[in-house]
C-alpha cells in the first residue's frame, strides 16, 4: 500500500473515531474533521459521517439546519482549489489553503494527533454486549497463548476478524487481550505447582479397577478416549506435557513450557490416586475384551482405534465412549487394519493341525 493510501486511511479512522468521541459528549471537532478531510479529498465520505453523527445526537429536526449549514461550508471549502504537491515517486497529496506552509507529512500528523482517541480497555467501545465482548476476548486470549510461533499468524488473523466484528482499531484487540492475559497469569500465580498439578484433574476420568484397586484415568483426546494406570510412565509423559501447555515463561520474547519437578509430579499423582478411590470401577481390558453381546478389539495405533464385533457384524470404533476400557502395556505392537471380505479358511496355513482340528479350533475361540 503506497504512503498516500496509508495516509487516507489514517484520516478517515482518526475522523471517525473523533466524531464518536463527540456524539459520546466529547469536544465539538466537525470543523477539524473537515479541515482534515480536505488534506486528503473525502469532503463527501466525510460530510455524510458528520450528517449520521448529528442525526444520532440531536435528532432529525435539528439536523436539517445544520446540513444547511454543512452543505454551505462544503460548498465554500470546494471553491477554494488545493494545489498538488508531489511527494515521491508516482504519489500525489493534496494539501487544504490553511495548511500550504510546511512539509506536508508533518502537517497531517499534527492535523491527526488534535483528534481524541479512544482509552483502550478490556470494555471496548462500539460493542452492543458486554458479554459478548468478553467472550470473543477470553477466546483471542486462549488464541494468543497457544500460538507458540513468533509470527503468530491465527492470533493476527482473528484479531483482524474480532476488530472488525466490534467496529474497533486491531490495537484496542490488542491491548484487551493483553489486560485479559495479565489478569489471568495473576490469579494462577496465586496456586502453588503441586495444586497446579491436581488441576490437571479436571480434564480426566477417574476410576478404579475393582480386582486390584489400582487407580486409572481416561483421557479424551480429540474425539477418542485414551486410557492410562496412574503412576505409569506414559500418564507421567501426559502430565508433564499438559503441565507444560497450561504453564510456560517467556524467554527471548519465546514461550517456553514450564519444568515439572519429579517431586511435585509424584505427589499430585498420589493426590489423584486418593481421589480416584471415591469414583466409580471399571474393570479394564488388555487387547481384548467384552460386554453382553459384543467383543472388543484394541489395535494398538497411535490413534487408539478400536473394532466393535457384534452378531450384525464387526465395525470401526473411531470416536466416542468405548463400552470397554483398554489399557497398554510396554512394548504392546499395533494390529493390522482389518478389512471387509476374508474368509476364514485364509487362516489354516498357519495352523499344523487336521482340518476336522482346525474346525474345533475355530469354534473354540468363537467361543470364548
Amino acid at each position: 500500500m503506497t504512503e498516500a493510501a496509508l495516509n487516507v486511511e489514517a484520516v478517515r479512522g482518526r475522523i471517525k473515531e473523533g466524531l464518536e468521541t463527540w456524539v459520546n459528549g466529547g469536544p465539538d471537532c466537525r470543523q477539524e474533521c473537515r479541515g482534515l478531510a480536505a488534506t486528503v479529498r473525502i469532503e463527501e465520505e466525510t460530510e455524510k459521517l458528520i450528517a449520521s453523527a448529528q442525526r444520532i445526537k440531536w435528532g432529525e429536526p435539528e439536523v436539517r439546519e445544520a446540513e444547511g449549514e454543512a452543505n454551505a461550508a462544503l460548498a465554500e471549502q470546494r471553491a477554494k482549489p488545493a494545489p498538488l504537491r508531489r511527494l515521491g515517486p508516482g504519489q500525489d497529496f493534496f494539501i487544504s489553503p490553511k495548511t500550504r506552509q510546511g512539509d506536508p507529512r508533518r502537517l497531517v500528523e499534527r492535523e491527526v494527533a488534535k483528534i481524541p482517541v479512544r482509552k483502550p480497555g478490556l470494555v471496548i467501545d462500539g460493542a452492543a454486549d458486554k458479554a459478548a465482548k468478553e467472550k470473543l476476548i477470553a477466546e483471542l486470549a486462549e488464541i494468543f497463548n497457544s500460538d507458540k510461533t513468533e509470527e503468530r499468524l491465527r492470533y493476527n488473523r482473528r484479531k483482524a476478524e474480532i476488530a472488525e466484528v466490534l467496529d474497533v482499531t486491531q490495537m484496542d484487540v490488542h491491548r484487551s487481550v493483553m489486560l485479559y492475559v495479565e489478569t489471568q497469569k495473576k490469579a494462577k500465580t496465586e496456586l502453588t505447582q503441586s495444586q497446579k498439578v491436581i488441576s490437571l484433574a479436571d480434564k480426566l476420568q477417574l476410576w478404579v479397577d475393582p480386582m486390584d484397586k489400582a487407580a486409572h484415568a481416561s483421557i479424551v483426546v480429540g474425539k477418542h478416549y485414551e486410557n492410562y494406570r496412574l503412576g505409569d510412565g506414559s500418564f507421567e509423559d501426559w502430565v508433564r506435557a499438559e503441565y507444560g501447555r497450561r504453564h510456560w515463561v517467556e524467554i527471548d520474547r519465546r514461550r517456553v513450557p514450564a519444568v515439572l519437578g519429579n517431586q511435585v509430579l509424584h505427589e499430585g499423582i498420589a493426590t489423584m490416586k486418593a481421589m480416584a478411590a471415591g469414583y466409580c470401577q471399571i474393570e479394564p481390558a488388555l487387547r481384548v475384551g467384552g460386554v453382553p453381546g459384543e467383543v472388543w478389539i484394541d489395535l494398538g495405533r497411535d490413534d487408539w482405534e478400536l473394532v466393535r464385533v457384534s452378531v450384525k457384524g464387526w465395525g470401526l470404533f473411531i470416536s466416542g465412549e468405548p463400552g470397554v476400557r483398554f489399557v497398554r502395556k510396554p512394548g504392546m505392537l499395533a494390529l493390522p487394519m482389518p478389512v471387509h471380505g476374508a474368509k476364514i479358511e485364509e487362516l489354516r496355513p498357519f495352523l499344523n493341525v487336521r482340518r476336522e482340528d482346525f474346525v474345533l479350533n475355530v469354534v473354540g475361540c468363537l467361543g470364548r
